[in-house]
């Protein structure tokens, strides 16, 4: 009997179907019935039938391997083929890689480590530990991907300086995820030592970045920008993971100082390689940098649709974090447009994602926009819960985010103290903050202490000093471009002092602010706040 002959009596028996409008392909009806099936045969059999399979497989589809090298990989491992295994696990691990899909790429290598260890194979166990590390990076599984990264430096022979200095690289990186700046910072060092051993500038180069990043999180911007600048003046090009990670920091730190075009133009730059790569770490990361830094030009329309996109990326790969993240910096946007409502409504949705993903940056980050967001609208019975929380948070974080925070608490702590009409203290915490904000050049938060400082000193009566903390808070914002600090300045100025160049230039302002949002609550709320006081 013919196999078209059978396969016509199992269907009749309605034990398989033929698929319709296919090339000649049959299914099992039941998946019992599947079972039952395979499990009729002898180990021998089935092995022989997968083999089988597989090479005609590997014949059929010979001009679209990568597409089927899940199934041929899976083939070969119940036809124990270990070396066919081996090949099509890494294939359609690195296929899954180059479609974003980490997931799917962690447990391709799984399996392929299984294969490793029974084989006893070293330097195949380290190369896929490695892998394993960076796919779970993606992920942002950063205390897994350490542990795989270890294991694959423990494998590797003190010969191999090269494939050392690459997982110590990888390893920085994570360190830098954990917020552990003065791991990432040591084992950049480390890297950096084998890297001038071999002569190898592209690896020196990588290394010299993640010292960068060590400056930052030091809170010395500018002394960072500068090293990274040297590392990417050493790189031939700027296209491996480190380097295009390290052009999203630069862009970060530009932010920070208040330089928002090439803050835009670093991670316009840094996704569109990102993408070329497959880099999910840094496309997540460059997004939420990119929005903000749209929003500091006025750019608020934009900004919101980056966001979206940020939101819709780490939904579809994974990225926990990375959502709490985007809302997070999202929120902190519809604060400096005065949509307190909203920016609360986004700020406790971070914290509410970050808790679940176990992501402290995002719960903390929020938490100080909602004492400033409470501050600013007088709710100041709504915050004392949040002080001790933030309070008792910062000590523990030793990544670039810490002195960000004290920055942004104190500067919180300083709002507070005005909304309570505690004015002695309030100009205790301004002073703080300013004295932070210009050491780190936080342009934005020095313009805050400034507006906090003068408004408590008015409030006291002593108006020369007041209002000259308002003019020069004006004047340091004008270089900028920042529509929205420069309202704030505006209308503190506005509230204490008569001007009508200033009050139209304010109202021309509120006007283009107002047109770039996308009409609703936000506009609607940006409006009616702006509307009573210019």
């Amino acid at each position: 009997m013919s196999v078209q002959d059978t396969l016509a009596q199992l269907e009749t028996a309605q034990l398989v179907r033929h698929l319709i409008d296919a090339e000649p392909a049959y299914i099992f009806k039941h998946a019992l019935t599947q079972d039952a099936a395979y499990q009729s045969l002898l180990q021998k059999q089935r092995r022989e039938i997968h083999r089988r399979v597989a090479f005609a497989c590997e014949q059929l589809y010979a001009d679209q391997l990568d597409e089927h090298a899940a199934l041929l990989a899976q083939h070969f491992e119940c036809a124990e083929e270990d070396r066919k295994a081996l090949e099509y696990l890494q294939r359609a691990a690195e296929y899954a890689r180059r479609s974003f899909a980490a997931r799917e790429q962690v447990e391709l290598i799984s399996r392929a480590l299984a294969i490793a260890e029974r084989r006893n194979d070293n330097r195949l166990k380290a190369s896929l530990h490695t892998e394993r590390g960076k796919a779970l990076t993606e992920l942002a599984a950063w205390t897994e991907a350490k542990k795989e990264l270890e294991s694959a430096l423990a494998l590797l022979s003190p010969t191999q300086l090269e494939q050392r200095a690459q997982v110590l690289l990888y390893l920085a990186n994570v360190y830098r995820w954990l917020f552990d700046a003065q791991a990432a910072h040591q084992v950049g060092e480390e890297a950096l030592a084998l890297a001038e051993q071999l002569g190898n500038d592209k690896l020196a180069s990588s290394a010299m970045c993640g010292i960068a990043f060590w400056e930052t999180a030091q809170g010395r911007p500018r002394a960072g920008i500068a090293m990274f600048e040297r590392a990417f003046s050493r790189a031939r090009e700027l296209r491996t993971p480190e380097l295009i990670q390290a052009i999203s920091l630069v862009g970060l730190t530009r932010y920070w100082l208040g330089e928002y075009q090439p803050a835009i133009e670093a991670n316009e730059t840094a996704i569109t390689r990102a993408f070329e790569i497959f880099d999910n770490t840094t496309i997540m990361q460059s997004f939420g940098i990119l929005g903000l830094a749209q929003a500091g030009m006025g750019h608020y329309g934009a900004a919101l649709d980056t966001f979206r996109r940020a939101r819709e990326f780490a939904r579809e790969h994974g990225g926990g974090p990375w959502l709490a993240r985007a809302v997070a910096m999202e929120g902190g946007v519809h604060l400096d447009l005065f949509d307190f409502a909203g920016a609360e409504t986004l700020a406790r949705e971070a914290r509410e994602i970050g808790r679940a993903a176990k992501f402290g940056p995002a719960q903390v980050s929020a938490a100080i926009d909602l004492l400033l967001n409470f501050a600013r609208r007088g709710l100041v019975h709504g915050a004392e819960h949040l002080m001790k929380e933030v309070a008792d948070a910062i000590p523990l974080t030793y990544g670039s985010h810490r002195w960000l925070w004290q920055n942004r608490f104190v500067q919180a702590r300083a709002e507070l103290a005005l909304a309570r009409s505690q004015y002695d203290e309030a100009i205790e915490k301004a002073n703080e903050s300013l004295e932070q904000s210009r050491a780190t050049f936080r342009v934005k938060y020095e313009i805050a202490a400034l507006v906090t400082r003068g408004q408590a000193r008015l409030a006291k009566g002593d108006h020369a000093a007041g209002i000259s903390d308002l003019d020069t808070a004006h004047e340091i914002v004008q270089p900028t471009d920042n529509p929205t600090l420069f309202l704030r300045t505006a209308i503190a100025l506005l509230q204490v002092r008569g001007d009508d160049t200033l009050a139209t230039r304010a109202r021309v302002t509120a006007r283009q602010i107002s047109n770039s949002l996308p009409s609703g609550e936000l506009r609607a709320r940006f409006d009616a706040y702006v509307s009573e006081l210019i």
